[in-house]
Protein backbone atom coordinates (compact mmCIF):
# COMPACT_ATOMS: atom_id res chain seq x y z
CA UNK A 1 0.00 0.00 0.00
CA UNK A 2 1.60 3.61 -0.83
CA UNK A 3 2.51 5.95 1.93
CA UNK A 4 -0.02 8.45 0.26
CA UNK A 5 -2.80 5.89 0.72
CA UNK A 6 -1.47 5.00 4.42
CA UNK A 7 -1.52 9.03 4.83
CA UNK A 8 -5.16 8.43 3.74
CA UNK A 9 -6.44 6.22 6.41
CA UNK A 10 -4.65 7.86 9.17
CA UNK A 11 -5.79 11.16 8.40
CA UNK A 12 -8.61 11.02 7.05
CA UNK A 13 -7.86 13.12 4.00
CA UNK A 14 -9.52 12.35 0.47
CA UNK A 15 -8.32 13.62 -2.81
CA UNK A 16 -12.11 14.21 -3.17
CA UNK A 17 -13.60 15.78 0.12
CA UNK A 18 -16.50 17.77 -2.26
CA UNK A 19 -17.87 14.33 -2.83
CA UNK A 20 -18.24 12.75 0.52
CA UNK A 21 -19.34 13.10 4.03
CA UNK A 22 -16.69 14.41 5.93
CA UNK A 23 -13.96 12.11 6.89
CA UNK A 24 -12.82 11.72 10.54
CA UNK A 25 -9.40 10.19 11.72
CA UNK A 26 -9.69 7.01 13.18
CA UNK A 27 -8.16 5.12 15.62
CA UNK A 28 -4.58 2.85 14.71
CA UNK A 29 -4.29 0.60 18.05
CA UNK A 30 -6.60 -1.19 20.38
CA UNK A 31 -5.72 -2.39 24.09
CA UNK A 32 -6.02 -6.12 24.33
CA UNK A 33 -8.65 -7.52 26.88
CA UNK A 34 -8.32 -10.17 29.07
CA UNK A 35 -8.97 -13.02 27.90
CA UNK A 36 -7.04 -12.04 24.32
CA UNK A 37 -3.78 -13.26 23.09
CA UNK A 38 -1.71 -10.60 24.77
CA UNK A 39 1.60 -12.47 23.74
CA UNK A 40 2.65 -14.96 21.37
CA UNK A 41 6.15 -16.42 20.51
CA UNK A 42 7.41 -18.75 18.30
CA UNK A 43 9.21 -22.08 19.95
CA UNK A 44 11.85 -24.65 18.42
CA UNK A 45 12.58 -25.22 15.63
CA UNK A 46 9.78 -23.58 14.40
CA UNK A 47 10.93 -20.07 15.38
CA UNK A 48 12.86 -19.68 11.68
CA UNK A 49 12.24 -20.51 8.63
CA UNK A 50 15.41 -21.29 6.31
CA UNK A 51 13.83 -19.39 2.94
CA UNK A 52 17.00 -20.99 0.93
CA UNK A 53 17.29 -19.25 -2.95
CA UNK A 54 14.39 -17.00 -2.13
CA UNK A 55 15.98 -15.64 0.86
CA UNK A 56 17.55 -12.86 -1.27
CA UNK A 57 14.38 -11.53 -2.67
CA UNK A 58 12.81 -11.39 0.66
CA UNK A 59 15.51 -9.46 2.55
CA UNK A 60 15.00 -6.46 0.35
CA UNK A 61 11.94 -6.43 1.56
CA UNK A 62 10.90 -4.99 5.47
CA UNK A 63 11.27 -8.61 6.87
CA UNK A 64 14.73 -8.13 5.88
CA UNK A 65 15.49 -6.83 9.31
CA UNK A 66 14.27 -9.79 10.88
CA UNK A 67 16.65 -12.18 8.74
CA UNK A 68 19.89 -13.10 8.77
CA UNK A 69 21.35 -14.66 5.73
CA UNK A 70 18.71 -16.60 4.13
CA UNK A 71 16.79 -17.53 7.72
CA UNK A 72 13.86 -15.42 8.93
CA UNK A 73 13.44 -15.44 12.62
CA UNK A 74 9.71 -15.42 12.81
CA UNK A 75 10.07 -13.03 16.51
CA UNK A 76 11.96 -10.56 15.27
CA UNK A 77 8.75 -9.43 12.71
CA UNK A 78 7.08 -6.57 13.97
CA UNK A 79 3.73 -4.83 13.28
CA UNK A 80 6.00 -2.11 11.32
CA UNK A 81 7.27 -4.85 8.97
CA UNK A 82 3.91 -6.17 8.37
CA UNK A 83 2.57 -2.85 7.39
CA UNK A 84 5.55 -1.86 5.35
CA UNK A 85 5.55 -4.74 3.54
CA UNK A 86 3.37 -4.65 -0.02
CA UNK A 87 -0.56 -6.04 -0.20
CA UNK A 88 1.31 -8.75 -2.96
CA UNK A 89 4.38 -9.44 -0.31
CA UNK A 90 2.37 -9.57 2.49
CA UNK A 91 -0.05 -11.82 0.76
CA UNK A 92 2.77 -13.94 -0.65
CA UNK A 93 4.63 -14.28 2.56
CA UNK A 94 1.23 -15.64 4.20
CA UNK A 95 0.29 -17.93 1.30
CA UNK A 96 3.60 -19.45 0.65
CA UNK A 97 5.29 -19.42 4.29
CA UNK A 98 3.31 -19.14 6.89
CA UNK A 99 -0.51 -20.88 5.74
CA UNK A 100 0.56 -24.32 4.64
CA UNK A 101 1.53 -25.48 8.14
CA UNK A 102 1.27 -25.67 11.91
CA UNK A 103 4.06 -23.94 14.11
CA UNK A 104 4.53 -24.26 17.53
CA UNK A 105 4.06 -21.25 19.69
CA UNK A 106 3.29 -20.25 22.79
CA UNK A 107 0.34 -18.71 23.64
CA UNK A 108 0.20 -16.34 26.59
CA UNK A 109 2.52 -18.55 28.13
CA UNK A 110 1.25 -21.56 26.84
CA UNK A 111 2.43 -23.65 24.47
CA UNK A 112 0.63 -25.08 21.41
CA UNK A 113 0.39 -25.27 17.64
CA UNK A 114 -1.44 -22.80 15.33
CA UNK A 115 -1.44 -22.66 11.69
CA UNK A 116 1.08 -19.94 10.38
CA UNK A 117 -0.71 -17.59 9.07
CA UNK A 118 -3.29 -17.29 12.01
CA UNK A 119 -0.09 -17.21 14.40
CA UNK A 120 1.34 -14.30 13.00
CA UNK A 121 -2.37 -11.88 12.80
CA UNK A 122 -2.30 -13.34 16.40
CA UNK A 123 1.28 -11.75 16.46
CA UNK A 124 -0.11 -8.49 14.95
CA UNK A 125 -3.33 -8.36 17.62
CA UNK A 126 -1.10 -8.79 20.61
CA UNK A 127 0.94 -6.15 19.73
CA UNK A 128 -2.45 -3.73 19.71
CA UNK A 129 -1.33 -2.59 16.31
CA UNK A 130 -5.08 -2.70 14.27
CA UNK A 131 -3.58 -1.81 11.12
CA UNK A 132 -1.20 -4.46 11.42
CA UNK A 133 -3.84 -7.01 12.26
CA UNK A 134 -5.84 -5.91 9.60
CA UNK A 135 -3.43 -5.98 6.94
CA UNK A 136 -2.68 -9.47 8.02
CA UNK A 137 -6.41 -10.72 8.16
CA UNK A 138 -6.82 -9.79 4.54
CA UNK A 139 -3.76 -11.42 3.83
CA UNK A 140 -4.99 -14.49 5.19
CA UNK A 141 -8.63 -14.23 5.64
CA UNK A 142 -9.82 -17.93 5.94
CA UNK A 143 -7.11 -18.96 8.54
CA UNK A 144 -8.28 -15.87 10.91
CA UNK A 145 -11.73 -15.68 10.03
CA UNK A 146 -12.84 -18.17 12.74
CA UNK A 147 -11.11 -15.87 15.55
CA UNK A 148 -13.52 -12.74 14.96
CA UNK A 149 -15.93 -13.82 17.40
CA UNK A 150 -16.37 -12.19 20.45
CA UNK A 151 -13.93 -9.66 22.04
CA UNK A 152 -12.08 -10.28 18.43
CA UNK A 153 -14.48 -8.90 16.30
CA UNK A 154 -13.67 -5.46 17.91
CA UNK A 155 -11.40 -5.18 15.58
CA UNK A 156 -14.08 -4.53 12.70
CA UNK A 157 -14.58 -1.16 12.68
CA UNK A 158 -15.78 0.80 9.40
CA UNK A 159 -12.61 2.34 9.02
CA UNK A 160 -10.35 -1.54 9.41
CA UNK A 161 -12.87 -2.89 7.29
CA UNK A 162 -12.33 -0.24 4.58
CA UNK A 163 -8.65 -1.12 5.33
CA UNK A 164 -9.18 -4.83 4.58
CA UNK A 165 -10.97 -4.77 1.69
CA UNK A 166 -8.35 -2.08 0.24
CA UNK A 167 -5.32 -4.58 1.00
CA UNK A 168 -7.26 -7.60 -0.86
CA UNK A 169 -8.26 -5.40 -4.15
CA UNK A 170 -4.42 -4.09 -4.07
CA UNK A 171 -2.69 -8.18 -3.62
CA UNK A 172 -1.37 -9.74 -6.70
CA UNK A 173 -3.15 -12.57 -8.69
CA UNK A 174 0.16 -13.46 -9.95
CA UNK A 175 3.53 -14.71 -8.63
CA UNK A 176 5.56 -11.55 -10.55
CA UNK A 177 2.39 -9.16 -9.47
CA UNK A 178 1.37 -8.23 -12.75
CA UNK A 179 -2.32 -7.84 -12.10
CA UNK A 180 -3.84 -6.87 -8.60
CA UNK A 181 -7.35 -8.16 -7.90
CA UNK A 182 -10.16 -10.07 -5.53
CA UNK A 183 -9.81 -13.60 -4.68
CA UNK A 184 -13.24 -15.85 -4.40
CA UNK A 185 -12.39 -16.52 -0.98
CA UNK A 186 -11.73 -12.79 -0.56
CA UNK A 187 -14.86 -12.07 -1.26
CA UNK A 188 -16.61 -14.60 0.26
CA UNK A 189 -14.72 -13.53 3.41
CA UNK A 190 -15.72 -9.45 3.46
CA UNK A 191 -18.68 -11.07 2.66
CA UNK A 192 -18.64 -12.78 6.08
CA UNK A 193 -16.84 -9.09 8.21
CA UNK A 194 -19.79 -7.24 6.55
CA UNK A 195 -22.25 -10.08 8.62
CA UNK A 196 -20.07 -10.12 12.00
CA UNK A 197 -19.51 -6.24 11.57
CA UNK A 198 -23.30 -5.69 11.17
CA UNK A 199 -23.98 -8.66 13.98
CA UNK A 200 -21.29 -6.70 16.55
CA UNK A 201 -22.72 -2.91 15.63
CA UNK A 202 -26.30 -3.45 15.32
CA UNK A 203 -28.47 -6.77 15.31
CA UNK A 204 -31.67 -6.89 15.08
CA UNK A 205 -31.53 -2.66 15.58
CA UNK A 206 -32.82 -1.04 12.26
CA UNK A 207 -31.32 2.11 13.35
CA UNK A 208 -28.30 0.92 14.26
CA UNK A 209 -27.88 -1.21 10.81
CA UNK A 210 -28.39 2.19 9.10
CA UNK A 211 -25.34 3.86 11.21
CA UNK A 212 -23.57 0.93 10.44
CA UNK A 213 -23.94 0.76 6.83
CA UNK A 214 -23.53 4.38 6.52
CA UNK A 215 -20.15 4.62 8.44
CA UNK A 216 -19.37 1.68 6.41
CA UNK A 217 -20.10 3.65 3.03
CA UNK A 218 -18.05 7.23 4.41
CA UNK A 219 -15.37 5.12 5.62
CA UNK A 220 -15.08 3.53 1.88
CA UNK A 221 -15.47 6.71 0.53
CA UNK A 222 -12.57 8.35 2.00
CA UNK A 223 -9.73 5.66 0.61
CA UNK A 224 -11.20 3.61 -1.93
CA UNK A 225 -10.40 4.23 -5.29
CA UNK A 226 -13.96 4.25 -7.22
CA UNK A 227 -13.46 1.71 -9.87
CA UNK A 228 -16.39 -0.03 -11.59
CA UNK A 229 -14.30 -3.20 -10.11
CA UNK A 230 -14.21 -1.97 -6.39
CA UNK A 231 -18.04 -0.28 -6.88
CA UNK A 232 -19.23 -4.00 -8.07
CA UNK A 233 -17.41 -6.03 -5.15
CA UNK A 234 -18.45 -3.37 -2.38
CA UNK A 235 -22.28 -3.82 -3.50
CA UNK A 236 -22.02 -7.75 -3.75
CA UNK A 237 -20.17 -7.45 -0.15
CA UNK A 238 -22.79 -5.07 1.42
CA UNK A 239 -26.23 -7.32 -0.09
CA UNK A 240 -24.36 -10.45 0.56
CA UNK A 241 -23.28 -9.52 4.32
CA UNK A 242 -26.68 -8.12 4.58
CA UNK A 243 -28.35 -11.61 3.73
CA UNK A 244 -25.92 -13.81 6.26
CA UNK A 245 -26.71 -11.36 8.85
CA UNK A 246 -30.55 -11.47 8.52
CA UNK A 247 -29.43 -15.38 8.84
CA UNK A 248 -27.04 -15.50 11.57
CA UNK A 249 -30.11 -13.21 13.67
CA UNK A 250 -32.65 -15.30 13.15
CA UNK A 251 -34.48 -12.56 11.66
CA UNK A 252 -37.83 -12.82 11.21
CA UNK A 253 -39.77 -11.34 8.62
CA UNK A 254 -40.77 -8.34 10.52
CA UNK A 255 -37.29 -7.22 11.68
CA UNK A 256 -36.07 -7.94 8.20
CA UNK A 257 -38.31 -5.93 6.63
CA UNK A 258 -38.21 -3.26 9.21
CA UNK A 259 -34.27 -3.21 8.62
CA UNK A 260 -34.30 -2.65 4.44
CA UNK A 261 -37.12 -0.12 5.01
CA UNK A 262 -34.85 1.81 7.64
CA UNK A 263 -32.07 1.68 4.64
CA UNK A 264 -34.44 2.42 2.05
CA UNK A 265 -35.39 5.49 4.11
CA UNK A 266 -32.02 6.84 3.61
CA UNK A 267 -30.97 5.88 0.23
CA UNK A 268 -31.58 9.40 -1.16
CA UNK A 269 -29.07 10.75 1.87
CA UNK A 270 -26.92 7.94 1.19
CA UNK A 271 -26.43 8.86 -2.47
CA UNK A 272 -25.89 13.02 -1.98
CA UNK A 273 -24.21 12.84 1.01
CA UNK A 274 -21.17 9.78 -0.10
CA UNK A 275 -20.42 10.71 -3.68
CA UNK A 276 -20.29 7.82 -5.87
CA UNK A 277 -20.30 5.55 -3.44
CA UNK A 278 -23.28 6.58 -1.62
CA UNK A 279 -24.56 6.19 -5.47
CA UNK A 280 -23.56 2.56 -6.01
CA UNK A 281 -24.50 1.59 -2.47
CA UNK A 282 -27.90 3.09 -2.59
CA UNK A 283 -28.25 0.66 -6.09
CA UNK A 284 -27.81 -2.34 -3.60
CA UNK A 285 -29.95 -1.48 -0.86
CA UNK A 286 -33.11 -0.44 -3.22
CA UNK A 287 -32.83 -3.51 -5.29
CA UNK A 288 -32.58 -5.29 -2.15
CA UNK A 289 -35.68 -3.41 -0.73
CA UNK A 290 -37.09 -3.67 -4.14
CA UNK A 291 -37.22 -7.72 -3.78
CA UNK A 292 -38.68 -7.63 -0.50
CA UNK A 293 -41.53 -5.32 -0.55
CA UNK A 294 -42.73 -7.10 -3.55
CA UNK A 295 -46.25 -8.55 -3.39
CA UNK A 296 -44.59 -12.10 -3.03
CA UNK A 297 -41.43 -11.97 -1.21
CA UNK A 298 -38.99 -14.86 -2.15
CA UNK A 299 -38.32 -17.20 0.93
CA UNK A 300 -34.65 -18.95 -0.67
CA UNK A 301 -31.95 -16.71 -0.32
CA UNK A 302 -30.48 -18.23 -3.92
CA UNK A 303 -34.11 -16.16 -5.78
CA UNK A 304 -33.38 -13.24 -3.50
CA UNK A 305 -29.78 -12.95 -4.74
CA UNK A 306 -30.71 -13.25 -8.15
CA UNK A 307 -33.54 -10.51 -8.34
CA UNK A 308 -30.82 -8.54 -6.55
CA UNK A 309 -29.02 -8.85 -9.33
CA UNK A 310 -31.23 -8.45 -11.54
CA UNK A 311 -32.27 -5.22 -10.43
CA UNK A 312 -28.98 -3.47 -9.72
CA UNK A 313 -28.19 -4.72 -13.34
CA UNK A 314 -30.99 -2.65 -14.63
CA UNK A 315 -30.61 0.47 -12.30
CA UNK A 316 -26.33 0.70 -13.57
CA UNK A 317 -27.99 -0.13 -17.11
CA UNK A 318 -30.35 2.80 -17.31
CA UNK A 319 -28.77 5.33 -14.99
CA UNK A 320 -24.77 4.60 -15.41
CA UNK A 321 -22.67 6.62 -12.21
CA UNK A 322 -21.22 9.34 -13.83
CA UNK A 323 -18.50 9.07 -16.63
CA UNK A 324 -19.01 5.50 -16.62
CA UNK A 325 -18.79 3.74 -20.33
CA UNK A 326 -20.77 0.78 -20.89
CA UNK A 327 -17.95 -1.38 -20.79
CA UNK A 328 -17.45 -0.06 -16.87
CA UNK A 329 -21.27 -0.80 -15.94
CA UNK A 330 -20.92 -4.24 -17.68
CA UNK A 331 -17.57 -5.14 -15.32
CA UNK A 332 -19.39 -3.35 -12.59
CA UNK A 333 -21.80 -5.99 -12.74
CA UNK A 334 -20.10 -8.78 -13.71
CA UNK A 335 -18.27 -8.09 -10.11
CA UNK A 336 -21.87 -8.11 -8.39
CA UNK A 337 -22.55 -11.19 -9.73
CA UNK A 338 -19.60 -12.66 -9.01
CA UNK A 339 -18.71 -11.61 -5.62
CA UNK A 340 -22.83 -12.52 -4.80
CA UNK A 341 -21.41 -15.91 -5.74
CA UNK A 342 -18.55 -15.95 -4.38
CA UNK A 343 -20.54 -15.88 -0.88
CA UNK A 344 -22.70 -18.57 -1.80
CA UNK A 345 -26.06 -17.21 -2.42
CA UNK A 346 -27.09 -18.90 -5.30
Amino acid sequence: MSTDLDTQLRTGYTQHPQDVAECRPGSDTHTVEDGEIASLQFVGDDATIDMGDKGDSWANTSLGAAMEGNVLHLNRITPEMLKDLSPSNLNGFMDTWMAGRDFSVSVNGRNTELNGATAIAAMAWASGDSVAFAKAFAAAPEHVLDYLTGNGSRVLTAENMTLIMREMSASADYWDGSKAGYETGELDALGDLVQIYLDKNAGDDPQAVVDAVEQLIAEVGCSMPFTPENAGAFNGVLISGMLKHFDAINASDATRNSIINGLAGVTGTIAAGFGPWGVAAAAGISALNSVYQGANPPRDFEEVANRVQAEIQLQWLQHPPEGWTSSDVGNAIDWTNTTILANGQR
